[in-house]
């Protein structure tokens, strides 16, 4: 498994793209995502034990801000492929002008696993990412 990487050793347009992620609004500003990059890829993953989660019953908050996050970052990752020396960092660029698509993950233990993610956090989605 590789050593994490921190957004500062990303090149500058991925970490502005994390940024937005960062910067996405959630249920009383929790922003309770987690992303792990791995060989070009993004996973975002979810905490799903979050004391909002938990006071509001469970009823499912952390996807709807997880969309909202995903929202965010996919709207960064477009504005970035509009410039080639981006797109041609991305594995298996989209066509020019294209942005990657997200691909729902639904439970998966064995990649929770192999990305090393905690027990509190759900695996969402992934998507292409340049790093």
């Amino acid at each position: 498994m590789s050593a994490p990487r921190s957004a500062a050793t990303l090149p500058a347009a991925s970490a502005r793209a994390l940024a937005a992620l960062r910067a996405a609004p959630s249920t009383g500003n929790a922003q309770p995502w987690h992303v792990v990059i791995r060989r070009g890829t993004l996973f975002l993953a979810v905490q799903v034990d979050a004391t909002y989660s938990v006071l509001s019953g469970n009823c499912g908050y952390h996807l709807v801000d997880a969309g909202i996050g995903m929202a965010n970052l996919w709207l960064a990752l477009r504005d970035m492929t509009q410039t080639s020396d981006v797109r041609d960092r991305i594995p298996s660029p989209p066509e020019s002008g294209q942005v990657p698509k997200w691909t729902l993950l639904d439970e998966q233990p064995d990649l929770n696993a192999e990305l090393g993610l905690p027990g509190n956090m759900r695996l969402i989605a992934s998507i292409l990412f340049p790093a």
